[in-house]
């Protein structure tokens, strides 16, 4: 069942990353954990490790060198969760690329009783992880499956209180949904896909994606 989970997973991933290539939908938001590295209460700076080159569970890859830092380092707040109905609970100072890892410091609002909490936690270790929100800008597939991210826009650091996965990789595909007007071979495609799961799923996402291309391109022709 985790299997299938992580298949159709990836087949939403490659839909999602074909149709902002073509047009069809805006750039999908990704999440990545990275780890805390040190913290010190004296200069109120924690360092983490905010990505590496490691292969996720879907054996995607983000190259490091191809990070876009500008527009993140033009406004470097600090969330919690990924909510943006919530205050900052902080800033971060310093982001940088070194040795094929993306580092980030993060100095915490002490004066903010819900963001002086988190940051007791993770001084004290119940708290180890964050989250970066990024948009892929430019990727190809992998040889053996997965994608590899050449090129990423960094769109904001988020502290979440999940468990420590250094090599975790959360999609969050926000945006599936088309910027134009209505399309025949979306309605296609979704016409298919009710057809396939009734069928007990026997074709996938991707499947269905590639047979609409197919059929759009027969009809160019």
């Amino acid at each position: 069942m985790a299997t299938q989970l992580m298949t159709r997973e990836q087949e939403q991933l490659r839909e999602s990353l074909e149709r902002s290539q073509r047009g069809l939908s805006r750039p999908p938001t990704l999440y990545r954990l990275g780890q805390i590295k040190s913290a010190s209460k004296h200069s109120g700076l924690m360092t983490f490790v905010a990505s590496t080159e490691d292969e996720d569970r879907g054996r995607d890859v983000i190259r490091q060198d191809g990070w876009d830092l500008d527009n993140f380092r033009r406004n470097p707040v600090y969330m919690f969760g990924h909510d943006y109905s919530r205050p900052p609970i902080g800033t971060v100072p310093k982001v940088w690329v070194e040795n094929r890892k993306l580092f980030n410091t993060v100095r915490f609002d002490e004066d903010d009783r819900f963001a002086a909490e988190i940051a007791r936690k993770y001084r004290s270790g119940v708290l180890r992880a964050q989250s970066v929100g990024f948009r892929p800008i430019e990727f190809k597939e992998r040889r053996g499956g997965g994608i590899e991210f050449t090129k990423a826009e960094l769109l904001e650091i988020s502290a979440v209180s999940i468990p420590m996965n250094a090599q975790a990789l959360r999609k969050g595909l926000t945006s599936v949904s088309p910027i134009r007007g209505d399309d025949p071979f979306d309605r296609f495609e979704s016409r298919l896909r009710r057809y396939s799961y009734r069928k007990q799923g026997k074709i996938t996402p991707g499947q269905a994606l590639r047979i609409r291309m197919a059929l759009r391109y027969a009809m160019r022709s």
